[in-house]
């Protein structure tokens, strides 16, 4: 952990969180679930539990580049909201905007940031690993990309 503080919620307004919540975190899980359902067809995406079951499925990859299309769309589209959720649980791990919202602006009491870190787990050292990557191979053309699948 950097142990830096995010800045405090950027709404004047702390009602307008849920809103905020049920459109945009919302999506992003509901995304992310849909995702690791369509490349782990073991694993259910479940509609409001968001549960997942534990699984050996590999990926879904195939031959065809129409297959290879969706296959990348489905990696891509994991990655994009791993990475915003990690974001959102994980702020004092990464840089952060000032106009970024993350799960302790939806605690409440007078100590949101410490409520938060402690009720949490810790972040995993696999899913710390893959965010630099995610970083460098989602978000622009860097030459730290890996060829090919890679390790995550």
């Amino acid at each position: 952990m950097n142990g830096r503080k995010p800045p405090g919620p950027p709404m004047t307004n702390p009602a307008d969180l849920p809103a905020y919540s049920n459109e945009h975190l919302d999506y992003e899980v509901r995304m992310f679930y849909g995702a690791v359902s369509k490349l782990l067809p073991a694993v259910p995406a479940r509609a409001k539990g968001y549960s997942t079951t534990t699984t050996t499925a590999q990926p879904v990859i195939q031959g065809s580049w129409t297959s290879k299309f969706h296959s990348n769309a489905r990696i891509e589209a994991l990655v994009l909201h791993y990475r915003n959720l990690v974001m959102f649980l994980f702020p004092d791990e990464y840089a952060v905007y000032g106009d970024d919202v993350f799960a302790p602006h939806f605690v409440a009491g007078s100590d949101p940031w410490g409520t938060w870190i402690r009720a949490r787990s810790p972040l995993l050292p696999d899913l710390k690993s893959w965010k630099p990557r995610a970083d460098k191979e989602l978000a622009h053309l860097t030459i730290q990309r890996q060829s090919g699948a890679g390790a995550a």
